[in-house]
């Protein structure tokens, strides 16, 4: 009777050893190449990684838009400065011309009041006597 439990557990022992193999045959398993998967991540971390790379997104959009905005503003205080500039310019340039203008002027009327004394002062020396445009005051400056 020995033998025979000797040789029960025997079977048991190998049967044992074929379920944990193969649970159909006691042929090896075929290896069957698996292609590279991503490791399982589990919903919650899928879930981070989709809101943190979307914020990333947020972010990178809101810079571009920020410098866009910058780079206009820059563009535009530019644009003013330069108008600016050219008002500043041209107002200096009708003042420069307006002071010319009036420098002339009085060149002009300098120069005729000196004419006028001097044919005065031949018509007085030449005995005519003084013109008749001319007033008192006028001849009182002469003589």
């Amino acid at each position: 009777m020995k033998l025979t439990v000797a040789a029960a557990q025997a079977q048991a022992e190998e049967r044992r050893s074929q379920s944990v193999n193969s649970p159909v045959s006691s042929d090896p398993p075929p290896v069957v190449a698996k292609a590279p998967t991503k490791p399982v991540i589990d919903g919650s971390t899928l879930k981070t990684v989709e809101r943190q790379r979307l914020a990333k997104e947020r972010r990178e959009e809101r810079e571009k838009e920020f410098a866009a905005k910058e780079l206009y503003m820059l563009e535009k205080e530019k644009k003013i400065r330069l108008q600016y500039e050219k008002q500043m310019e041209e107002r200096q340039r009708k003042l420069q011309e307006q002071r010319q203008k009036e420098q002339q002027k009085r060149v002009a009327v300098e120069e005729k009041r000196r004419q006028k004394q001097e044919e005065e002062k031949v018509s007085i020396v030449a005995g005519e006597g003084p013109s008749l445009n001319i007033n008192y005051t006028e001849f009182c400056k002469i003589a």
